[in-house]
């Protein structure tokens, strides 16, 4: 059982362990590489449906945080774990 507290790296983490949602994919790709920009690309399949999501920063665990904040609501949605502050 997971706490509706678990947040950030740790969420995602959790959801690789015990792959839900299913197919959830990382992906870096380099934008610029003079300033060093960075997309993170985060896909997943959830309720039938696949979605992608991405965020572009200046480091790579930059952008996979905000890109987690952005969609932990899904991710705990996959998980059945409900989301009452938000």
């Amino acid at each position: 059982m997971i706490s509706g507290r678990c947040n950030g790296l740790n969420l995602l983490n959790h959801c690789k362990q015990v792959n839900s949602p299913s197919n959830l994919n990382i992906e870096y790709k380099i934008i610029d590489e003079v300033i060093k920009k960075w997309e993170c690309v985060l896909c997943y399949d959830i309720d039938g449906a696949h979605k992608s999501e991405s965020v572009v920063g200046l480091t790579k665990i930059g952008c996979l945080k905000e890109l987690i904040n952005k969609v932990e609501v899904d991710l705990k949605k996959g998980l059945k774990i409900k989301c009452k502050w938000r």
